[in-house]
């Protein structure tokens, strides 16, 4: 008996000692907290300050939507519209007080003025239509490449550009550029100090950034030999640091202005090259054709040092573009335009590590963060293609009212057709929260 009760105690003792399983806690992840759909082609997305509403810019209008119509694919109601001026692109913003929309309008003819238009967000918000801007003030400079308002809303802190004079012709075909930095009063559009020239010798401007807070400018040149990022100090005028990225062929392209976070502590800058590559509709067994590539990548850069904190692209990124950063400087959102598609990204500021990757996309998409949150609005573009029969025939190139565009197509002896292009968005909102260290 005392034998038979060892031998039950001894098989039952791993069970017994065996661990109790815990349950399962699911990994943090982005969650997608509603999306809108708008049958138009949107140019790009902001906030208001208090991340209730959202700023939808269209190649006509703008439009005001509020996030509690956020839903499964939700079709688009905006509280009011705003006619956008006339004469170039618009680039969006919101006053710091939080009082003001206002628009940096290029002139994009010769018959147009660059313009800071401003309209009464108030307005806006209580739903009414505004067909013009409540104020425009008509800037003294144009070819503006860059620019930014200072805390205070009192000044606009601009990089112009214009050729080198006497300058020779790039292997690209291009004549090097020159440029400086101005800061223009917002009130009466004139050029209130001019603050220093962006000239290296024997490179070319690719494109600067001002950081209004700490007085840094950062200048992005490209010499025969290699492209330059250069740090100065706005007051003194003196370099603070420089920094040197790969040496690019004679032809490679240009890239994008430099990124600042808004606290100042790192900037992104875009670096270029070209190479030869297999053409993608080579055929087999035939001679290998190779195709020029140009490549435009992007690395994240200690603002105070210069040091190469990452590499966010690499060899093969066709083009890369970084749409902003969160209020507090944690978090940017980019897209990479790869030879497998499109790549939209949120990054880690402080690491540039990809914390959440979207592959697949179709077409470009636009990104913006909500102030004070890591939630990020996300504009997914699309368009399609659509052969549809006409009466009569008008000829060319057809703009609709909504903005997409059409062409006639006729065939002998049968009935014309014309090809619209149709214009699509879906806005999402993502909460990155739980993703944020």
């Amino acid at each position: 008996m005392a034998r038979s009760l060892w031998m039950v105690l001894f098989l039952a003792a791993p069970l017994m000692a065996a661990p109790i399983p815990t349950e399962e806690k699911p990994k943090p992840r982005a969650k997608l907290l509603g999306t809108v759909k708008l049958n138009k082609h949107v140019t790009e997305v902001c906030w208001t300050p208090d991340a209730k509403h959202l700023i939808i810019v269209t190649d006509e209008k703008g439009l005001v939507i509020d996030r509690d119509q956020l839903g499964e694919d939700a079709p688009a109601k905006p509280i009011t519209e705003f006619t956008l001026p006339a004469g170039g692109v618009c680039k969006f913003g919101v006053t710091s007080d939080g009082t003001e929309l206002y628009a940096l309008v290029f002139a994009g003819r010769i018959n147009a003025e660059t313009r800071l238009c401003y309209w009464t967000l108030q307005d806006l918000l209580d739903g009414k239509k505004k067909t013009k801007p409540d104020r425009v003030v008509s800037l003294e400079v144009d070819n503006l490449t860059h620019f930014v308002l200072s805390a205070d809303g009192k000044s606009l802190y601009t990089v112009v550009s214009e050729p080198r004079r006497g300058g020779v012709l790039q292997p690209n075909g291009l004549l090097p550029q020159i440029g400086k930095v101005l800061r223009v009063s917002t009130k009466t559009g004139d050029v209130a100090e001019e603050l220093m020239p962006l000239d290296l010798p024997n490179a070319t401007l690719v494109g600067a950034a001002v950081h209004p807070g700490s007085g840094k400018v950062f200048a992005h040149f490209q010499s025969p030999e290699e492209h330059v990022v250069h740090c100065f100090d706005r007051a003194g005028k003196k370099e603070k640091w420089e920094r040197g990225f790969i040496q690019p062929s004679p032809n490679g392209n240009v890239g994008n202005d430099p990124k600042l976070s808004p606290d100042g502590q790192v900037v992104v800058a875009f670096w270029s090259r070209q190479f030869l590559a297999p053409h993608p509709n080579q055929r087999p067994g035939q001679p290998v054709q190779l195709m020029g590539v140009n490549t435009i990548s992007p690395q994240l850069l200690n603002a105070g040092t210069g040091d190469v904190i990452a590499d966010l692209g690499g060899d093969d990124v066709y083009s890369s573009q970084v749409f902003g950063f969160s209020t507090d400087s944690k978090l940017m959102v980019g897209s990479l335009y790869r030879s497998t598609g499109f790549q939209f990204i949120v990054w880690e500021t402080k690491s540039g590590k990809p914390i959440k990757m979207w592959k697949g996309v179709q077409g470009e998409s636009l990104g913006s963060f909500a102030p004070g949150r890591h939630e990020l609005a996300i504009v997914e573009r699309s368009q399609t293609e659509v052969m549809q029969p006409l009466e009569r025939i008008l000829g060319g190139i057809l703009m609709d009212t909504d903005g997409s565009q059409s062409q006639i197509f006729q065939h002998r002896n049968q009935q014309p057709q014309v090809l619209r292009i149709e214009h699509k968005a879906i806005i999402g909102v993502w909460d990155l929260a739980p993703l944020v260290r």
